[in-house]
C-alpha cells in the first residue's frame, strides 16, 4: 500500500497541498503506513506498479528483484575467500535457508535492506582491490539505500569501516575519496534524521521494550538468537555453522584478512545491536547471519581441501531445496469481498470496516476489483485510539461512547456497506457496542464469506459477513474525526 500510495502521490504531484492530499488519501485507503518506514522500498514498489501494474504478484516479484540481488552478492563476496563452487554454496545458504525463504516472500522490508548491505559490502571489495572511485561510491550508495530501506541495518557500517581499515591499514581520514564519499553519504543520510525524529516514536518501542519483553541486563536477551539458530538455518547447518565461526577466527589471524575481521564485525556487531533491543523476533536478526552462511563452505573448503567445494554445494541446493519447498503462511478470502463489493457498490461507495486485516481489503478494492473510488473507514480509527503495531503490546484507550452516541456515528459515516468480522476485539466494551448496533431492522445480511489459510483467526473469527443498511441515507456524509496517537494528533475529514 505505501508504493501505492508513493505512485498515486508522484502522479497526482500535489505540490502546493502535499500534506492535505497525503490526509485525503488516508481518509479514503487507511492502509498506509509511510510514515513509520523508510521510503526507499515504497519507492521500488512505486516503479513496479507504475511499469506492471499493481498486484500482490508485482510486489513480490519486486522483492524477488532484490532476492536475486542478494544472490549475486553473496557469491561475488565470496569468491574473495573460496572457489566458485564453494561461493555458489554460499550464495544458495544465504537465499535458503528457511528464514530467509519465509521473507523472500513477503512483501517486507528485511530482504531488500538485506540485499542491499550485502551489495555494499561487494563493491567495497571491488574498490580496495581496484583502487577505483566507482564502486566506492557505489558501495555509499548501496549502504545508503539500505539505510533509507530500513534503519536497523545500519549496524553493517561498523563491519564496512573495520575491513576498510584492516585492508588499508591507514587511518580512514587520508584517504580523500573515502572522505568525499562519506561526506556525501552523511549528506544524504539527513532526511532520514529527520524522518526519525519527526515520526519515529512508533519505533521507539523496539529501543525501550514492553511489557513481557525481557531486560537488555538479562540472559534471557542474549541467549534469544543463538537459541534460534536451528529454526532460523535449520537444525542441520547448525553445526556446519559453528565449524565456519572456526575457520573465520583461525583466518583473522593471518594478514591481509580484511573481508575475515569485517564478516567477524558484522557478526558481532549485529549479534550484540539485536540482542540489546528488546523486541525479539526472529526475522530481525536475518541479515546477521550473513557472515556465517558464508563461513559455512569457507570451513568445508578450508578443512576438506579436496572435497569441500563439492560437499558445500549439494549442502547448499539441498538446504536451497528444502527452503523453497517450505509452506509460506497465507489468507485467503479478501479479494472475494472485495470483488464482491465491486460488483454491487455504487460509484464513490464508503465501506465501514470493523476487522483484523483492513490493508488487505483497501489494497484488493484498489487492485483486484480496480475500484479506487470506494473509500474504507476503519471503525477501529473511529472508537479506539491505538499506537502502531499490537494493542496487546503497546495499549489501547476506547472512546467514552454509548450505544446512542455509536448509531449516530455510523448514519454520519452513512456506509454503503458494514463489513464486519465477529468477534473482532469485541472484548473492548465500545467495540461490543458497535457490532451490537449492526442488527436489524437497521442492517440486513447480504453475504458471508469465509477466511482460510494460516493466519485466518487472528484477533477474530475465521469468517467475515457484509452487511447493508436498510434504509436510504437522509443527507449528505457528516465529517468524521480519526485517532492518531502515534502523531498526537487527530485528523477530521470527509470519507
Amino acid at each position: 500500500m505505501d508504493g501505492l500510495f508513493v505512485r498515486d502521490f508522484v502522479t497526482a504531484a500535489p505540490i502546493q497541498t502535499p500534506l492535505r492530499w497525503a490526509t485525503s488519501y488516508y481518509f479514503r485507503h487507511p492502509a498506509i503506513a509511510i510514515p513509520y518506514y523508510p521510503p526507499f522500498f515504497a519507492a521500488v514498489l512505486a516503479v513496479f506498479y507504475t511499469v506492471f501494474g499493481a498486484s500482490q504478484f508485482v510486489a513480490q516479484a519486486a522483492v524477488g528483484c532484490f532476492t536475486f540481488l542478494l544472490g549475486l552478492s553473496s557469491f561475488q563476496v565470496a569468491r574473495r575467500m573460496m572457489p566458485d563452487a564453494a561461493s555458489l554454496a554460499a550464495a544458495l545458504l544465504v537465499i535458503g535457508i528457511p528464514l530467509a525463504t519465509m521473507w523472500e516472500r513477503q512483501v517486507m522490508l528485511d530482504v531488500p535492506a538485506y540485499a542491499l548491505a550485502v551489495a555494499s559490502l561487494w563493491c567495497l571489495a571491488r574498490y580496495l582491490e581496484g583502487e577505483r572511485f566507482a564502486p566506492l561510491a557505489a558501495a555509499a550508495l548501496a549502504m545508503v539505500l539500505a539505510i533509507y530501506t530500513k534503519y536497523n541495518i545500519a549496524f553493517v557500517v561498523t563491519a564496512l569501516a573495520v575491513g576498510w581499515c584492516a585492508a588499508r591499514r591507514a587511518a580512514p581520514w587520508r584517504d580523500r575519496r573515502l572522505v568525499a564519499i562519506g561526506a556525501a553519504a552523511l549528506a544524504m543520510l539527513l532526511p532520514a534524521a529527520f524522518l526519525v525524529a519527526k515520526f519515529g516514536s512508533a519505533n521507539a518501542q523496539s529501543l525501550f521494550g514492553r511489557t513481557g519483553d525481557a531486560p537488555a541486563a538479562s540472559l534471557a536477551a542474549w541467549i534469544y538468537y543463538p537459541a534460534s539458530l536451528p529454526d532460523q538455518t535449520g537444525i542441520l547447518l547448525v553445526p556446519f555453522c559453528l565449524a565456519g565461526l572456526a575457520a573465520l577466527l583461525l583466518r583473522a589471524r593471518e594478514r591481509n584478512a580484511w573481508l575475515v575481521l569485517c564478516l567477524l564485525t558484522w557478526l558481532v556487531v549485529g549479534y550484540a545491536t539485536f540482542s540489546i533491543i528488546p523486541i525479539k523476533e526472529e526475522r530481525h536478526d536475518l541479515a546477521v547471519l550473513f557472515p556465517l552462511l558464508i563461513a559455512v563452505p569457507y570451513a568445508l573448503v578450508r578443512f576438506v581441501p579436496k572435497f569441500g567445494g563439492m560437499i558445500a554445494l549439494v549442502l547448499g541446493i539441498f538446504v536451497a531445496a528444502r527452503g523453497i519447498a517450505a509452506h509460506a503462511p497465507r489468507v485467503d478470502g479478501y479479494a472475494e469481498i472485495a470483488t464482491y463489493i465491486a460488483a454491487h457498490a455504487p460509484p464513490n461507495a464508503v465501506v465501514l470496516y470493523d476487522g483484523y486485516r483492513d490493508a488487505n481489503l483497501v489494497f484488493d478494492l484498489m487492485t483486484i476489483a480496480h475500484r479506487p473510488d470506494i473509500a474504507v473507514v476503519r471503525a477501529d480509527k473511529l472508537l479506539l485510539s491505538v499506537r502502531f503495531g499490537e494493542r496487546a503490546s503497546r495499549g489501547v484507550s476506547e472512546a467514552a461512547f454509548q450505544a446512542d452516541d455509536i448509531a449516530r456515528l455510523i448514519r454520519r459515516v452513512q456506509p454503503d456497506y458494514i463489513v464486519l468480522q465477529p468477534d473482532f476485539w469485541s472484548d473492548l466494551r465500545v467495540m461490543a457496542l458497535f457490532v451490537a448496533a449492526i442488527k436489524p431492522p437497521s442492517y440486513r445480511q447480504m453475504h458471508h464469506f469465509a477466511l482460510t489459510g494460516d493466519l485466518s483467526t487472528r484477533d477474530g473469527t475465521g469468517g467475515i459477513d457484509v452487511y447493508a443498511p436498510t434504509a436510504a441515507p437522509s443527507g449528505p456524509r457528516g465529517g468524521i474525526e480519526l485517532r492518531m496517537p502515534d502523531f498526537d494528533s487527530r485528523f477530521t475529514g470527509v470519507p
